[in-house]
């Protein structure tokens, strides 16, 4: 049966709900009135639970919140769920600014790593330096987009450009084995390498080296010329 409304503080139903709170205000005294009165939370009969002012929710859920739902620890330790402003959050308040983490409880992995600065780690927390994104293992993508502020090699087919003989280049070679402009291997070993600036500079020696190509090629064909106008003219000779 209906219990109907406990005047002054809500009310309790059986026949609609295992459980049903309510409240009412008069509107012109502010005591809690008896008429239409509004629901708080609701639990019916297969444990379903919603709590705000508002029916239970369709669906497979066994908890509903309306607005937003928290966790508290204490005032200056917690984690919130809030609809608001048409936008969906997630945030914590944690003393000393500590890290929110994603724990699989049966392997005790922790997958995702939030930092209170914005950084995301997979697999990882060890945040260092200033990066945005931490990543411990392989990557597959699709495709990755990487947006440099730094120039596009275009710069190395215009005359302002300066490439090194190829004289000089040999023995830059051999004294630092590597390619001017191009990372030590004890720098990448120590700080890894950023794969954008990385591209950016493999294109430029790549653009390079066609130049490089095309004058030799343009040596070679004059050198051949040479030699059959050499040719030539031994030949009328011996006429």
């Amino acid at each position: 049966a209906n219990s109907g409304i406990l005047p002054g503080e809500g009310g309790l139903y059986t026949t609609d709900y295992l459980l049903r709170g309510t409240y009412q205000a008069d509107p012109t005294s502010g005591i809690l009135g008896y008429e239409n009165p509004k629901t708080v939370f609701n639990i019916d009969h297969l444990g379903k639970t919603q709590i705000g002012d508002f029916p239970i929710v369709p669906g497979d859920d066994y908890l509903a919140v309306r607005y937003s739902a928290g966790v508290y620890n204490s005032t200056t330790e917690y984690f919130r769920l809030r609809f608001a402003n048409n936008n969906h959050e997630l945030f914590w308040v944690s003393n000393n600014n500590r890290n929110f983490r994603f724990r699989n409880s049966n392997t005790g992995a922790i997958p995702l790593t939030l930092s209170p600065a914005g950084k995301v780690g997979v697999n990882t927390s060890n945040f260092v330096g200033t990066h945005s994104l931490y990543i411990e293992g392989t990557t597959i993508a699709e495709e990755i987009f990487v947006k440099l502020s730094m120039n596009w090699p275009d710069y190395v087919f215009t005359p302002a450009h300066k490439r090194m003989p190829l004289q000089e280049l040999d023995r830059y070679i051999s004294i630092h084995k590597r390619l001017p402009g191009m990372p030590a291997a004890e720098k990448v070993a120590a700080d890894g390498i950023e794969m954008g600036e990385t591209v950016r500079l493999l294109t430029e020696k790549v653009e390079e080296i066609t130049l490089y190509l095309i004058d030799l090629k343009k040596e070679n064909d004059t050198l051949k010329a040479e030699i059959e106008s050499l040719k030539g003219g031994k030949k009328r000779k011996r006429l």
